[in-house]
């Protein structure tokens, strides 16, 4: 299912190396985006990140301070909560799953909980609708 909104498309594991930095074998469950490389990186090397840019260092997470973790991801029609909700639309009808307790989403809960459903929405409203300078 790569490259797809589905679990283990959208969202797999990224695995990080750094010998002598990073304890072996630690896991964390933070939220990051391939976006957030290049803040990421910038951060290592001491230099600013252009204004306008969606990305968010994760080097204070792989450091151990979780002050800066993310809350969400938005990647192209979809929105993932650190929690474990996402929405996505497909052929303008929304899909909204718990991957915690659904990791096929297979019940799409967008009827039942209209309360998460608008939430996501209005994140994907704010991310989708905010100006970038990358584009």
């Amino acid at each position: 299912m790569k490259w797809t909104s589905h679990e283990g498309g959208i969202r797999v594991p990224l695995i990080i190396s750094w010998p002598g930095t990073l304890p072996y074998g630690k896991v964390c469950h933070s939220l990051v985006a391939n976006y957030d490389h290049m803040a990421s990186f910038a951060d290592l090397a001491g230099v600013r990140m252009p204004e306008g840019k969606d990305a968010v260092s994760y080097i204070d997470i792989l450091s151990g301070n979780s002050a800066r973790q993310r809350d969400y991801v938005v990647v192209d029609h979809t929105v993932i909560t650190g929690d474990g909700w996402k929405l996505t639309q497909k052929q303008n009808k929304p899909f909204l799953f718990q991957t915690g307790k659904d990791p096929e989403e297979r019940h799409n809960l967008a009827e039942t909980r209209k309360d998460q459903l608008e939430k996501l929405r209005a994140i994907y409203r704010k991310e989708v609708g905010s100006p970038r300078k990358d584009r």
